[in-house]
C-alpha cells in the first residue's frame, strides 16, 4: 500500500504517478497488444520508454533530496546507506541499477553543504552551474535523457581529462561525451577520450598522452593451452596497431577458391592469425631477407594529416622549452584535430599525434595524404623509400654501426635517416654526403621525445653529438 501523502502540492504528482502505474497494469496492457498495428506498437513503445525515463529521473532526484536532508546516514555502503535506502523504496532496482542511481544521487547531494541545490540559487553547487561539466550532466539527467550509468561515465571521463583540456572547452567536451553515449552507450562514450583530447586538449597534451603509451605496450611470452594452441596477449600503441593492421589487412580478407568459386568459410579470427603468421614467415625467410634489408620497411601505411598540424609540431619543437608555456591564444571554438588519421585498414581513423606522423614519415613506407586547413587535398605521396638498397649499403660501409650516441647496433640492422628530416626541408642527396646517417630505432627505448643531433665530419662521415 502506498504511504499516505498529505501535502496538497504533492498530491497531484503522486496521483499522476499512481495513475501511470495503474494504466500499465499487465492485464490492461495485454488486452490491447493484439489490437495494435505495427506503427502503433512502435508509438506505444516510444511513449512507454519516455515514461520509464522520466520515472528514472524522478528517482534520482528523490534520492538526492533524501541524501541532502540526511534521511539516512552518509555512509556509502551497508545498513543506512544510500544504496540500502534505494533498494528498500525502489525494490525493482535490486536487480540492477541501485548502485549507480545511489552513487549519482549521493554525489549530487554532497557537492554542496548549504543552499537549495534542487532549485538553484546561491550555494547550489557545481550541479546547478550550466558552465560546469557537472551542471551539463545534471541538466540532462533531470529530463530523463541521460541515465545514471551514462552520467557517471561522463563525470569520470571529465575527471580524467580535467587537467588536460582547455578550460573553456570543458562544457563542450562534457556535451560531446553525453551526445555520443545517448546514441551508442556508455562503453562507446569512454572511447572518445583521445579524440576529445586531440581536439580540445591543451597544447602538447595529445602528443604527451601518446608518448606515454609506449611503455604500456606489451607482448607476452607464449603459453600452450589444453587444445595445443599457443596463446599470446598483445597490447599496442595506436601507431603500432595501425602498422599491424596495414600489414595483415590485405592478407586476412576472405579468399574464395578461384577454381570452384567456393566461399572462404574461415572465421575472421583464423584469417587474421594466418595473415600474421604469413607476414612473420615472410620477414624471417631467406627469400624475405634477400628482398628486404633489416632497415627497410615492408609495410605501406596511409596517414592523413593537415599541413598546419605538421608545421605547428615543428614550430613547437624549434621554439624550445623556454617558450613551451607561452599562451598560444587558443580557444574552445572550432578546433583542428591536431593529429593524423590512419586510412585504408581496420585501424581506420586511429589517431596519431603529429610527432608520431613525422616519425613514421621518416621510419616507414607511408603514403602521406596532406590536407589543407579546410580539408582540401594538397598532396598524395608515393610509397617509395627515400633510400635505395644501394644507398643503404653505402651507409653501412661508411658508418659501420648506428650513429646514435652510445648505440653500437650493427649498421645492417639500422635504418637510414637524413640529418635534417626531409619533412623539415632537408636535402635528399646521395648518402655518401654528410646529410645522412645510419640510425637504429633504439632511441624509442631511450626516450621517444629526446632530442639529439649527428654532426657531419669533414670526410663525409658522422660524429655523434647530443
Amino acid at each position: 500500500m502506498d504511504n499516505e501523502v498529505t501535502t496538497p502540492e504533492v498530491g497531484p504528482l503522486h496521483a499522476a504517478l499512481a495513475g501511470a502505474r495503474d494504466a500499465l497494469d499487465p492485464a490492461a496492457v495485454g488486452k490491447v497488444l493484439s489490437q495494435l498495428s505495427g506503427p502503433e506498437l512502435a508509438a506505444v513503445m516510444r511513449v512507454a520508454d519516455d515514461v520509464a525515463a522520466r520515472a528514472r529521473a524522478a528517482q534520482v532526484r528523490l534520492t538526492a533530496e533524501a541524501a541532502h536532508r540526511g534521511e539516512f546516514t552518509t555512509a556509502r555502503r551497508g545498513v543506512g546507506s544510500v544504496h540500502a535506502w534505494v533498494q528498500e523504496h525502489a525494490p525493482s532496482l535490486r536487480q540492477d541499477g541501485a548502485h549507480q542511481l545511489g552513487q549519482l544521487a549521493q554525489d549530487v547531494a554532497c557537492s554542496v553543504t548549504g543552499g537549495l541545490w534542487s532549485t538553484g540559487g546561491p550555494g547550489a553547487g557545481a550541479y546547478a552551474d550550466p558552465e560546469r561539466p557537472e551542471g551539463v550532466v545534471w541538466a540532462r539527467v533531470v529530463t530523463g535523457e541521460v541515465a545514471p550509468s551514462l552520467a557517471l561515465t561522463a563525470l569520470r571521463e571529465m575527471a580524467k581529462l580535467a587537467d588536460q583540456l582547455q578550460p573553456a572547452a570543458e562544457p563542450t567536451v562534457a556535451k560531446a561525451i553525453l551526445d555520443h553515449g545517448v546514441l551508442w552507450g556508455s562503453s562507446e562514450a569512454r572511447k572518445l577520450r583521445p579524440h576529445l583530447l586531440a581536439m580540445f586538449g591543451a597544447e602538447g597534451e595529445f602528443d604527451d598522452a601518446q608518448a606515454k603509451l609506449r611503455v604500456a605496450a606489451y607482448l607476452t611470452s607464449p603459453r600452450v593451452n589444453d587444445a595445443d594452441i599457443t596463446e599470446y596477449r598483445l597490447g599496442l600503441t595506436p601507431a603500432q596497431a595501425a602498422t599491424l593492421e596495414a600489414a595483415i589487412g590485405p592478407l586476412s580478407k576472405p579468399a574464395p577458391n578461384e577454381v570452384t568459386g567456393e566461399r572462404d568459410l574461415r572465421p575472421a579470427e583464423q584469417r587474421r592469425a594466418e595473415a600474421l603468421a604469413a607476414v612473420c614467415a615472410g620477414a624471417a625467410s631467406a627469400e624475405g631477407a634477400e628482398r628486404r634489408s633489416p632497415g627497410s620497411a615492408p609495410t605501406a601505411l596511409h596517414v592523413a594529416a593537415t599541413l598546419d598540424d605538421l608545421r605547428d609540431q615543428l614550430a613547437a619543437r624549434d621554439c624550445g622549452d623556454a617558450d613551451a608555456d607561452e599562451d598560444t591564444g587558443s580557444t574552445a571554438g572550432p578546433a583542428r584535430t591536431k593529429c593524423g588519421r590512419v586510412m585504408v585498414s581496420r585501424a581506420q581513423l586511429t589517431m596519431l599525434a603529429p610527432a608520431v606522423v613525422r616519425q613514421l614519415a621518416c621510419d616507414a613506407d607511408i603514403i602521406p595524404v596532406v590536407l589543407g586547413s579546410d580539408g582540401e587535398l594538397l598532396d598524395i605521396g608515393r610509397a617509395v623509400r627515400l633510400f635505395t638498397k644501394g644507398q643503404r649499403r653505402a651507409l653501412w660501409h661508411r658508418d659501420k654501426q648506428c650513429t646514435y650516441p652510445g648505440c653500437d647496433m650493427p649498421a645492417g640492422w639500422v635504418q637510414a635517416h637524413h640529418l635534417i628530416h626531409w619533412v623539415d626541408g632537408g636535402p635528399q642527396t646521395c648518402p655518401t654526403q654528410p646529410c645522412c646517417a645510419s640510425v637504429t630505432t633504439r632511441p624509442c627505448t631511450i626516450g621517444a621525445s629526446s632530442r639529439w643531433c649527428i654532426n657531419p665530419t669533414p670526410t663525409g662521415g658522422a660524429s655523434r653529438g647530443t
